[in-house]
């Protein structure tokens, strides 16, 4: 995999607005659709699947309209969350640029992925399972991924 590092804040724009490049298509890996598991990710485990299967509806109902929608991932290693911009309209960061300036902004909620095989994500499951409450607990993981965004 071939990867174009843009690291100032204007340059969230250019995947979208070029599309492809010398035949390469460009993907914004902060939108929820762009897709690495072709690219040798592991496979998740039966308990990773399992902690899923609970965790992704307790963080949908904890968090309400704080996300339009929680999903698994395994591009993540050391996280146990990542916000990112779902498969319509901007990503986050161009968000906050047309925040910035002063621009209308789109009345989106970020996805918010899980890392199946993260300690935190692991524990978070065994609680739901013996029905303990998740709330603050699903408020803490939205927190961090805000700060990593």
């Amino acid at each position: 995999i071939e990867v174009l590092l843009l690291s100032d804040p204007v340059d969230s724009f250019w995947p979208d607005r070029l599309g492809v490049y010398k035949d390469t298509p460009l993907r914004n890996i902060s939108q929820f659709h762009t897709d690495l598991e072709k690219f040798g990710a592991p496979e998740e485990t039966q308990a990773e699947k399992d902690a899923l299967e609970v965790v992704i509806p307790a963080l949908k109902e904890a968090l309400g309209d704080a996300v339009s929608d929680v999903k698994g991932t395994n591009r993540l290693v050391n996280s146990a969350v990542v916000l990112a911009a779902p498969e319509s309209g901007p990503d986050l960061q161009m968000i906050r640029l047309m925040k910035r300036s002063g621009q209308q902004v789109p009345d989106t909620a970020p996805v918010l992925q899980v890392n199946p095989a993260h300690p935190l994500v692991l524990d978070l499951a065994a609680r739901v399972k013996n029905g303990d409450p998740v709330q603050d607990i699903a408020l803490v993981l939205m927190d961090m991924a805000r700060i990593q965004d």
